[in-house]
């Protein structure tokens, strides 16, 4: 039996929700979503290095990178590489984010 092929949660979220979708301009589109994905065990990526680099390879040439990203911290996804990024590098880059800002005020 062969498993259940994942999606992405591409639902419109209010700041995408319009006709011209940046989705439909991913380079990601036509390539299996499994690449993106660790199953929900990030360290999955350790074991499997070579799946996370083809996969951020893919987002390196995407027209639509920024607002992937933008759309993974939207819907709080934490199991996947978006926006080139995996959730943990997601994290840090929120962290550090935060720490400029607080130091900003």
């Amino acid at each position: 039996m062969s498993p259940a092929r994942r999606t992405f949660n591409l639902a419109p979220t209010p700041a995408t929700d319009r006709a011209d979708d940046w989705r439909d301009d991913a380079a990601c589109l036509d390539v299996d979503p499994e690449l993106f994905f660790t199953g929900g065990y990030p360290s999955a990526w350790g074991k499997h290095p070579e799946d996370a680099a083809r996969a951020k390879a893919i987002c390196a040439d995407c027209p639509v990178v920024a607002e992937c990203l933008t759309h993974a911290y939207e819907v709080g996804d934490g199991h996947s590489i978006r926006g080139g990024l995996t959730p943990s590098q997601r994290d840090r880059l929120r962290r550090k984010a935060k720490r400029k800002e607080a130091q900003a005020s």
